[in-house]
This record gives structure tokens, sequence and C-alpha cells, in this order.
């Protein structure tokens, strides 16, 4: 078997029992899965940004002062090095679907132990949609990958997306003052954990969160992949 990322021959000493469960790990060789950047340690229980000992971060205190905060919090499980930037290139920008399973035991692992406290009937995964130009440019949605790994049902046509630029070509400023791009389908009355890969600004799932809010949903919270 070949590593995903460097294509370096990995060996795989198993169980009968593993085997019928392969881990993510073992789509990686020992060096690229070592260098899987975890958060790891203190971080801010709004954003998950790692900190050194408060509770929150300065980005998560400026949204906790405006009026009518959209969700709970979010949580992510990687940080945004070089390393994972590389990752994201090869997965988003150059389509390739399959690195999707080096994620997958990892982000299902910590979902369960993050959101378990949450009625799985009456929890909803809501992915973070694409415009339909950046669909057809990509071929797949990452967020929804992302979401159907999870143990929870989940609902792709939610939400869709009117604009088509890309947000990482937009400065901190101009993602925060942006309009909000989101249209909710139907009124969602269940607890909504908000899926997608990379958190930045906290924008994007705020205004997601925003529109389920004027549509009678309260209980929102955010799972990502990647803390920017």
């Amino acid at each position: 078997m070949h590593c995903l990322l460097c294509g370096d021959h990995t060996r795989i000493d198993v169980s009968w029992g593993q085997l019928l469960r392969l881990p993510n790990r073992r789509a990686l060789c020992d060096i690229c899965q070592q260098n899987m950047p975890f958060i790891r340690g203190n971080r801010c229980s709004g954003c998950s940004r790692p900190l050194h000992k408060d509770r929150l971060c300065r980005d998560c205190i400026w949204w906790e002062n405006r009026p009518n905060p959209s969700y709970h919090w979010n949580y992510s499980i990687y940080m945004y090095d070089e390393f994972m930037k590389n990752v994201m290139t090869l997965w988003k920008y150059r389509s390739d679907y399959v690195l999707a399973d080096i994620f997958k035991d990892d982000w299902r692992e910590h979902f369960i132990k993050k959101f378990s406290f949450l009625n799985r009937h009456e929890t909803l995964i809501v992915p973070i949609p694409l415009s339909d130009e950046r669909m057809k440019q990509r071929g797949f949605n990452q967020a929804q990958v992302l979401a159907d790994f999870l143990p929870y049902p989940s609902q792709h046509d939610a939400l869709t997306r009117l604009d088509a630029e890309k947000q990482a070509k937009k400065s901190r400023s101009e993602r925060l003052l942006r309009q909000n791009p989101f249209q909710l389908m139907k009124p969602i009355k269940k607890t909504v954990i908000l899926v997608d890969d990379i958190y930045t600004t906290g924008t994007t799932i705020r205004q997601a969160a925003s529109v389920l809010n004027q549509s009678g949903c309260q209980q929102i919270y955010a799972y990502t992949l990647i803390r920017g």
C-alpha cells in the first residue's frame, strides 16, 4: 500500500478485526501521519484557536460583543500550517478527491468525543454549500464529503449559496463585511451542526447560522476540519 500524500510504500500489520476497518492513518506513511498538525493543548472555547491561557481569543471577544450571536461554538481538529496547506491544495484545488480518506477516522473520532452530548435523532448535519460555479470547477463539495463521514443524519440541500467569489482571495476586513451569501431552502427546527473544511474569521459559519436563526433554529454548532 502507498501513502496517499507522498507515494511511499507503507507497511500494514493488522489483525483480522482491524482489517475490517482499516483506519485512515493506514493511508499515510509514518512521516506524513506525524506531520498532521493536530490542535493540542489549550484552545479558544469559541473557535478552537490555539491559546496559552485565555478562555476566548480576541476575535471571539469581538464577536461576543456584537448583538445576537448566531451559534454556540466551533470545534476544529487541525491547524493550518504549510503541510496542511499543501494537503488542502491537492484535495480542493486539484480535485484529488481520494485524499479525503486521510481525514475520515480522525474526523469521526473527534466528532463523537465532542458532539455525543447531542441527540442523534434531534440533530442535523448541514454542510456549507459551494456556489454552482465553484461546484462545477471542483466537481465536489468538500464540506459535503466531510458531512457524509459523520454518524449523524445530514441534509446537503438545506442551504444554497449565491456568490462565487473565493474566500481565500479576500482580505480579513472584506470577509467580515461582505453581505450574507446564503439562503435557507426550508425552516429547520432541529439542532444543527454546520460543517466546513476551514474556519478562518468565522464569518462564513456565522452568516450561515444567521440564516438558520431567522427561521427559528436556535441550537447551532460548527465542526470544521481546520482552524486557519
